[in-house]
C-alpha cells in the first residue's frame, strides 16, 4: 500500500506541475510604472498648486490635486501601495510641508532683494527651520555688501546718510531689472 501511495503522490505532483507550467504563459503579471508616489507629488504643477493652496488658505485645491494625482497613478498604473499612500493624509501633509518650504525660499529671495528682515518669515514657515542658518548667513552677507557699497561712496566724499540712501537705491535698482 505504501508503494501505491507513493505512485499516486508522484502522479498527483506531476499533474500539478504540468498544470502550472501549462497555465503559466497565460498568467498576467501587472507591470507597474517605474515611478514612486513622490515623483508625482514633486511634479512642478502639483507643487505650484500646493503653494497656491497655502497662500490662499484653500485646502480644497490640494484635495482636488490629490484626486487628479490618484487618477493619473491608476492610469499609469502605479503600485497599489503608492496609490494607498496618495489617498492617505501623509500625501496631503507632504504637499503642505514642501509648499511651505518652497514659499519660504520664494519670500527669502524677495526679502534679500528688497533689503527686508526675515525674522517674521521664520515664524511664518517653521517647516523650513533647517534653512534658517543659511538664510541668516545670506542676509548677513547682503548687509555686508550693502555696507561695503556705502563705505565706498563715503570714501568718494558722499555724506554717510546720503551714501546709505544711494547704496540702498543702487541695490534695489540692481534687482528691479
Amino acid at each position: 500500500m505504501t508503494k501505491r501511495r507513493l505512485i499516486y503522490g508522484l502522479a498527483f505532483t506531476g499533474l500539478v506541475i504540468f498544470a502550472l507550467l501549462a497555465l503559466f504563459p497565460f498568467a498576467k503579471k501587472t507591470e507597474y510604472a517605474n515611478l514612486s508616489h513622490f515623483d508625482l507629488l514633486n511634479a512642478v504643477d502639483v507643487q505650484r498648486t500646493a503653494k497656491q493652496s497655502v497662500l490662499t488658505e484653500n485646502p480644497e485645491l490640494i484635495n482636488q490635486q490629490i484626486e487628479e494625482i490618484v487618477r493619473v497613478a491608476k492610469a499609469m498604473p502605479l503600485h497599489p501601495d503608492s496609490i494607498r499612500f496618495l489617498r492617505g493624509p501623509k500625501a496631503t501633509d507632504y504637499l503642505l510641508f514642501q509648499a511651505k518650504r518652497a514659499l519660504f525660499d520664494d519670500e527669502l529671495e524677495q526679502r534679500f532683494k528688497s533689503l527686508s528682515d526675515i525674522d517674521d518669515l521664520k515664524q511664518k514657515y517653521p517647516e523650513a527651520k533647517d534653512k534658517f542658518e543659511r538664510a541668516d548667513s545670506m542676509i548677513n552677507e547682503r548687509d555686508s555688501m550693502l555696507l561695503e557699497i556705502e563705505n565706498t561712496l563715503v570714501e568718494q566724499g558722499i555724506e554717510r546718510a546720503s551714501a546709505h540712501a544711494k547704496a540702498v537705491q543702487l541695490w534695489k535698482e540692481k534687482f528691479s531689472q
